[in-house]
């Protein structure tokens, strides 16, 4: 259990665990991110005389900071690598990079209000870049992917936008980044996932109608196959976990047409045998009979 105050809302929108130092953050309608130590009870031994000389696994929860600063809901939170960083995206129209050992803001990262977009989520590729989504106010109008970069890693480092993409004409509700790094997975509050591409967040494919209702959550997970599974080669296929208001859990595959690449690779076969063929027809060229005639009439 971890201790709230008496003045906290029960409403806890996210929750993240860091990669390091056994940290986890908390966030919701309090406007106020909670960082966590979460350290093993050094008494586990078990009460019961039953169960006497078992150990039982108990943790200690210690807040460690209370982050204010802004003024609506929580809606995202994110540990970066390196467990330097804490990004936290607000309904206040502003994500904030928070110094963990400090509990310090790092730096406000405004929204595009010009455009009347406010955060929906925010995540960590790496120590230096932050990506994030953008939704409209209302629902109406196109939700961006913007992606603020540091111009230098750890803590001085200023992050500024390096790019910016429409993913969506109407509201995105969640992204994300799959494990072997070379997707995204977008959902849509029609209950649709698109799956776009890394570096340039272009649509790849699209699952219409997997949910009836708005998604609410996207994860991603390894399934090995069994059957064809070996130690040199695992055969591992990463799928897409959601889960909506309509309370189904959905999974979709982390595949897309390769037609395209497999038209450039016989393009380049074909091309490859046309310049050998070539090649050894100017080294070695067919015999010229007419030549070979008058050779031998006037021998």
């Amino acid at each position: 259990d971890v201790p709230l105050d008496k003045n906290t809302p029960a409403c806890q929108n996210v929750v993240k665990f860091g990669c390091r130092d056994n940290l986890m953050a908390t966030g919701g309608d309090d406007c106020l991110v909670h960082v966590w130590e979460i350290s093993e009870s050094k008494d586990n031994n078990v009460s019961d005389e039953k169960q006497k000389g078992k150990k039982e696994q108990k943790w200690t929860v210690n807040r460690l900071y209370k982050l204010a600063g802004h003024s609506k809901e929580i809606r995202d939170l994110d540990f970066d690598p390196s467990g330097t960083f804490l990004a936290s995206a607000s309904k206040d129209q502003g994500c904030r990079i928070w110094d963990i050992k400090t509990g310090k803001l790092a730096q406000l990262l405004p929204a595009d209000t010009a455009s009347g977009l406010t955060y929906r989520r925010c995540k960590f590729s790496s120590s230096t870049e932050l990506i994030t989504l953008q939704i409209p106010n209302g629902g109406r109008g196109s939700s961006n992917i913007v992606v603020w970069k540091a111009n230098k890693d750890g803590i001085g480092g200023v992050w500024s936008v390096s790019q910016v993409v429409a993913v969506s004409k109407g509201m995105a509700t969640s992204f994300y980044l799959t494990k072997d790094g070379k997707y995204v997975g977008l959902a849509a509050a029609d209950g649709s996932i698109s799956l776009l591409d890394r570096k340039t967040f272009s649509p790849l494919r699209k699952f219409n109608d997997v949910h009836n209702l708005p998604i609410t959550g996207l994860a991603s997970a390894y399934c090995v196959d069994k059957n064809t599974n070996t130690a040199k080669h695992p055969l591992r296929k990463e799928y897409l976990l959601s889960g909506s208001i309509d309370r189904i859990v959905s999974v979709v595959p982390v595949q897309h047409s390769h037609l395209k690449w497999i038209l450039l690779r016989l393009l380049l076969t074909l091309l490859l045998v046309i310049s050998i063929f070539a090649i050894v027809s100017m080294l070695f060229p067919p015999p010229n009979e007419e030549a070979e005639a008058y050779i031998e009439k006037e021998l």
